[in-house]
């Protein structure tokens, strides 16, 4: 990969595990615009932007493994693995365009929904209401490793910080985990996503240390506000490219 590609997605990624860490989400919402416009094909991407966000979740998740609330994901998980398994499987069948097509209104309508009703939706953290986030989780992370919001909406009910970040990042780490395996299968896991991630590891630990500052010092809502504009843009580009 050419320098300056290299460059860029380190940057990103840079920004994307501040949000994450900021935020308890957002890292794919921030990056996948950019990954699937570097990188050779979708798929690709989607294998980069996992392993790093692994490498993100999996710090918290050991860092504050005494907040983590392990009966509130088990049965989002339950759910989300079988159902990720099926959008991997239509990601590796599906053209590479279509893809950033369906990305671009997912970042869109996530980003409309996420500016103008977020906060108005609470879940109640219920068996069903865990199996069908879970699910929306999969689908969402299968295609665009976006499984982030479905969670975030999921675990507001958690009434600590510490608590809502460890779990969420739990989550996300058991599961990148799970993905790491159905994108390695897929052959999505190349040359080129490995160089790039071991270029991004370093941007990634100083956004997240960047981003844990953030999440202890000020408000989110204000970050939470960027983050969605910025998935507004980004859907607007790659719907218009």
């Amino acid at each position: 990969m050419e320098a300056g590609a290299i460059a860029l997605i380190a940057g990103v990624c840079f920004l994307g595990s501040l949000v994450q860490a900021a935020c308890g989400f957002g890292f794919a919402v921030v990056v996948m615009g950019v990954l699937s416009a570097l990188m050779p094909t979708f798929g690709e991407a989607a294998g980069l932007s996992n392993l790093l966000m692994l490498c993100v979740s999996a710090a918290f998740m050991l860092r504050l493994r005494g907040h983590i609330r392990w009966r509130v994901i088990l049965w989002p998980l339950a759910a989300y693995l079988p159902v990720s398994f099926l959008m991997v499987r239509i990601v590796a069948a599906d053209p590479n365009g279509l893809m950033q097509k369906l990305l671009g209104a997912g970042l869109v309508g996530l980003g409309v929904y996420m500016i103008f009703f977020q906060g108005r939706l609470h879940i109640r953290m219920t068996p069903v209401s865990g199996l069908i986030t879970g699910a929306l989780s999969g689908v969402l992370g299968g295609l665009f490793c976006m499984a982030g919001v479905p969670m975030a909406v999921y675990l507001l009910s958690v009434e600590e910080k510490e608590d809502y970040l460890a779990t969420i990042q739990t989550f996300f780490a058991m599961v990148a985990v799970y993905s790491a395996v159905l994108h390695g299968a897929s052959g999505f896991l190349t040359g080129r996503v490995f160089q790039a991630f071991l270029f991004s590891l370093a941007a990634v630990a100083l956004g997240a240390a960047a981003g844990k500052r953030i999440f202890n010092r000020i408000n989110r809502e204000t970050l939470k506000k960027v983050v969605y504009g910025f998935m507004l843009v980004s859907g607007v580009f790659l719907l218009a490219s």
